[in-house]
């Protein structure tokens, strides 16, 4: 029974890769019933499947169903894994993005200082540059300019010292940044 599950959970997930959307949905949906009649509420496989049941909704722009999805996701993967794991980092992550482009940016907000204080305590930088580049665009959209500021600069010296000049990190730190400061000074 688990290797029928394996092979449908690898098989929507092929199904969501290749755009096949309401293929791989059905399979993981099958898949997500069958593991949860044999494996415990909180096992690793049973939150990879919601993560990417999750995807497949989002990539369908069905986002009331994915963020459920991912927030059962978040639920499993951390009462299963250290805040630190990436696939609790991920999760999280995906939720604050979604919350941000509903433009609920304190919900989004309060998700990404979370990531930053889990990240912080972890050698993941590229993760942490992103983190401070989104709080920093968070921050922007609240007004809140020398908060903006602050992260975004956290951000550009993380990228600057992770990334060849040109990279497009940079580039978009940069011009967040730049546009934050003219809001700063209503230029």
């Amino acid at each position: 029974r688990r290797e029928l599950c394996s092979t449908l959970s690898n098989l929507g997930l092929y199904y969501s890769q290749k755009g096949r959307l309401q293929e791989a949905i059905a399979t993981l949906e099958e898949c997500l019933v069958d593991q949860r009649s044999f494996l415990p509420q909180n096992h690793p496989d049973v939150g990879s499947t919601l993560w990417n049941l999750g995807r497949a909704y989002q990539k369908g722009k069905n986002i009331t169903r994915a963020t459920e999805l991912f927030q059962e996701c978040l639920s499993v993967r951390e009462n299963s894994l250290p805040a630190t794991h990436p696939h609790v980092i991920a999760v999280l992550n995906a939720l604050a993005c979604i919350a941000y482009d509903q433009e609920k940016y304190y919900e989004s907000l309060q998700m990404w200082r979370r990531l930053h204080d889990s990240l912080t305590q972890t050698s993941q930088t590229e993760e942490l540059a992103a983190v401070c580049h989104n709080m920093g665009a968070c921050y922007a959209k609240l007004s809140n300019f020398d908060a903006a500021e602050e992260a975004l600069t956290q951000s550009l010296r993380m990228n600057t010292a992770l990334y060849a000049k040109g990279d497009t990190r940079i580039a978009m730190t940069e011009q967040v940044l730049h546009q934050t400061r003219q809001l700063k000074f209503g230029h």
